[in-house]
């Protein structure tokens, strides 16, 4: 039995985009690719506001890891809205890359 309410996960997607394949989620409607290394994560049902907190991870089959970062904190580009939000892969030196895996979990108030 899953735990619905407060504190609890308000969305959560695993997806790989080698495939385009959405692995498995909750409360998403899709994943939609942007560009190299720059995804936006629809929500089946929307967030209260856009004040709700965003957890990412990335990595791929051959151990090389790289870590996905919030629209928020990657120059202004995309955004984080009740609808949904950008994420993106970073390679070591900023520079934007696809990653295999990707993970996403979305705490806030539906």
């Amino acid at each position: 039995m899953a735990y619905k309410g407060v504190g609890s996960c308000s969305a959560w997607v695993n997806f790989n985009m080698e495939n385009q394949i959405v692995r498995g989620s909750y409360n998403v409607s899709s994943v939609s690719d942007q560009g190299v290394g720059k995804y936006y994560i629809n929500f089946s049902t929307a967030m209260g506001n856009s004040n709700y907190c965003v957890v990412p991870g990335c990595s791929q089959e051959d151990g090389y890891l790289v870590g996905p970062v919030p629209v928020k904190y990657y120059g202004g580009q995309g955004s984080q809205n009740s609808g949904g939000v950008t994420v993106f892969a970073q390679q070591n030196g900023n520079a934007l890359q696809d990653a295999e895996y990707y993970y996403v979990a979305v705490f806030g108030t539906i």
